[in-house]
């Protein structure tokens, strides 16, 4: 109880320069002291901590776990800052994987490697998503995806003009503004899968 009293009251004084009352806890009679500036109380606030913790190891396990994560976590921040990312895809299912590509196909999606039953469809340099020849309703019917794009009113004209709906029975919403800031509309593929087609306001 002591220990987790201790941790709150480090954490209060790193989010919001609270300073401890002497007469709380003679932990805090330790930390509060006259420092230059909140920075310098926060830094010294937390070298107490991985101290505190790492006398406190040998006789308490959650400690000992508490304190090596707050240890290593310089080394595995550094680690994670040599990482990079290319691009997210997303997997979506295919009721029917035929007529889910001639679906994106005529939606303006460019169709490009197909390995085994996942096709990679495309539509510009950053839009990209896999089509799957698997189809699960709870999944089909519960996932949603967002195109960001220049003008949602032209992609729902496009939409209108071919008749994607007469086509592949989908369902389409009309072009409105959003409280959030967006002007969208909705489009639901063969499979069930929802596209929020939409542009900044």
């Amino acid at each position: 109880m002591r220990w987790a009293k201790f941790l709150l009251r480090v954490s209060l004084v790193e989010s919001v320069g609270i300073r401890w009352d002497t007469t709380t806890s003679t932990l805090g009679a330790r930390v509060q002291g006259a420092y230059s500036s909140e920075r310098e109380l926060q830094l010294r606030s937390r070298r107490f901590l991985m101290r505190y913790l790492c006398r406190r190891a040998s006789r308490c396990c959650v400690c000992a776990i508490a304190g090596r994560m707050l240890i290593a976590r310089p080394a595995w921040s550094a680690v994670m800052s040599q990482l990079s990312s290319q691009q997210l895809k997303v997997f979506v299912p295919a009721r029917d994987y035929a007529v889910s590509q001639r679906f994106y196909r005529a939606l303006g999606f460019v169709q490009e490697d197909e390995v085994g039953n996942v096709t990679c469809f495309r539509h510009g340099a950053q839009c990209a998503f896999l089509l799957q020849d698997f189809y699960v309703r709870e999944l089909a019917e519960n996932l949603m995806l967002h195109l960001w794009v220049d003008d949602a009113d032209a992609w729902w004209q496009h939409v209108h003009d071919i008749g994607l709906d007469a086509q592949f029975g989908a369902s389409v919403s009309a072009p409105e503004d959003r409280p959030w800031g967006a002007r969208d509309f909705t489009l639901h593929d063969p499979s069930g899968v929802l596209w929020r087609i939409g542009q900044p306001l």
